[in-house]
């Protein structure tokens, strides 16, 4: 994702569940790159945290976020 998508870019930070770059097409691209050097287990390491994250993302737990945000 780029730098400036907002939460996404702060999970992905968090997670390691991906690269963040700027956004203009030669980021976006060296990133890709990035990611097609990257060997088996770098790659792995980078499925299982986005797949760990994707099951931890639902409405309940984004609406417990914005409750509790405004309490």
């Amino acid at each position: 994702t780029c730098h400036d998508s907002g939460e996404v870019a702060e999970i992905v930070r968090k997670t390691s569940s991906g690269s963040i770059c700027s956004p203009n097409p030669y980021s976006i691209a060296s990133a890709i790159d990035n990611l097609y050097s990257m060997d088996d287990e770098q790659l792995n390491q980078v499925s299982v945290s986005g797949n760990k994250l994707a099951g931890e993302i639902n409405w309940e737990t984004i609406l417990d976020k914005l409750v509790l945000a405004h309490l």
